[in-house]
C-alpha cells in the first residue's frame, strides 16, 4: 500500500514548506515595490537610497525563504521515500516469512533506482506547487489591492 502524502509525520514539514512559499512570495512582492519605488524616485531626481535599502532586503528575504523551501522540499520528500522504501522492504520481508521465494535481489535493485526518482518528484512537486498557490494569491492580493476604487 502506498503511503500517504500528508501523513502525520509529514504535515508539519509540509506547513512549514507552504509558509516558505508565501513569505517567498511577499518578498518578491516587497522586490517589485521595492524596485518601482526605486525608479520613481530617480526618474523624479531624487536620491532612492531608502528604496534601494528596501529592495536589497527583500530581495535578501527572497533568498532565504527560496532556500528554505528547497530545505523542507528535499526533507519532506526523503521522508516520504523512506517511508515508501520500508513499506516495499516490509512487503518483500513478509512474502519471504509465507513461504514464497521472494526475488529481493529484483525488489532491492527496483528500490534503489525508483526511490530518488520519487523523492524528486515528491520534492520538486509539492514545492513548486506550493510555490505556484501561494504566488496566485499573492498576485491576485496584490491585484486586488492596486485596483482602481
Amino acid at each position: 500500500m502506498t503511503p500517504a502524502l500528508l501523513a502525520p509525520g509529514r504535515r508539519r514539514t509540509f506547513a512549514g514548506l507552504a509558509a516558505l512559499s508565501a513569505l517567498e512570495a511577499v518578498m518578491l512582492a516587497a522586490c517589485a515595490s521595492g524596485a518601482q519605488t526605486a525608479v520613481a524616485a530617480l526618474s523624479a531626481g531624487r536620491t532612492a537610497e531608502g528604496p534601494l535599502l528596501w529592495l536589497g532586503a527583500a530581495a535578501a528575504g527572497a533568498a532565504l525563504a527560496v532556500w528554505g523551501r528547497a530545505a523542507a522540499a528535499e526533507a519532506f520528500g526523503m521522508a516520504y521515500a523512506n517511508e515508501v522504501r520500508e513499506s516495499l522492504a516490509g512487503h518483500a520481508i513478509a512474502e519471504a516469512r509465507g513461504g514464497k521465494r521472494p526475488r529481493i535481489g529484483a525488489v532491492t535493485a527496483r528500490m534503489a533506482g525508483d526511490m530518488p526518482a520519487l523523492k524528486h518528484w515528491v520534492s520538486l512537486g509539492l514545492s513548486d506547487g506550493a510555490a505556484a498557490v501561494a504566488a496566485a494569491f499573492a498576485g491576485a492580493a496584490a491585484l486586488l489591492g492596486a485596483a482602481p476604487q
